[in-house]
């Protein structure tokens, strides 16, 4: 994940916060094939779900 990516989730995040009221938690779930790449940016990301979790 990059610091892009990063600013990016978070704008979406807080769009979406303001639209639908601040009194909502938003837990940011990423699904992949691999799982994410741990890094300085990825800490954003509060769960994950990987292929292999879906299908096991």
């Amino acid at each position: 994940m990059t610091a892009r990516d990063e600013e990016d989730i978070e704008r979406k995040i807080s769009t979406f916060i303001e639209t639908v009221g601040g009194d909502k938690t938003v837990i940011l779930t990423m699904i992949t094939v691999k799982g994410i790449e741990k890094n300085e940016h990825s800490g954003c990301v509060q769960k994950e779900i990987r292929l292999e979790d879906l299908f096991c």
